[in-house]
């Protein structure tokens, strides 16, 4: 269960390794909703992954890796981004479609961090990202309990 002052009712990710993984299961271990955009055949770096459809509610809409960031993006009210490596590729492109859209986002917060900036700014639908696995190993573990500490009841 979340924090009763929290308007937030759903993370959602593009369900690639690392940071969006451990959004996810932050999430559910939460009881909180999640889904997202998932690339075509819900592809990730390890091959195609039916967990992201089957238990965390993400779409393939047949889509590539970048329109799978940009409608995480849209689908948000705000984005957290968990990145070692700032200069990647992904983390670029979603921090530019976050300014494009003038959508808030956060880097790489502290729990306490997160958990202030999702309550002053009323988030319902947090979109995860960051880095995959192969980028910043631990990352998807590290996530999930950012996530979990900044939102849990005690």
């Amino acid at each position: 269960m979340i924090k009763p002052e929290l308007k937030l009712k759903k993370i959602i990710s593009g369900g690639q390794t690392g940071a969006d993984m451990g959004g996810l299961r932050g999430g559910w271990e939460l009881r909180l909703k999640t889904g997202g955009c998932a690339p075509d055949r819900f592809m990730t770096e390890r091959g195609p992954n039916l967990i992201l459809r089957d238990i965390y509610g993400l779409h393939d809409y047949g889509v590539s890796h970048n329109k799978r960031t940009y409608m995480n993006v849209i689908d948000s009210n705000a984005t957290v981004i968990f990145a070692d490596k700032l200069d990647s590729v992904g983390t670029k492109l979603t921090i530019a479609l976050c300014k494009k859209f003038n959508k808030l986002y956060l880097l790489n917060p502290t729990p306490q961090e997160l958990y202030v900036w999702v309550r002053d700014n009323n988030i319902e639908i947090l979109n995860v990202a960051g880095n995959r696995e192969s980028v910043s190993k631990g990352i998807d573990e590290r996530v999930k309990n950012i996530i979990i500490d900044a939102f849990k009841t005690v």
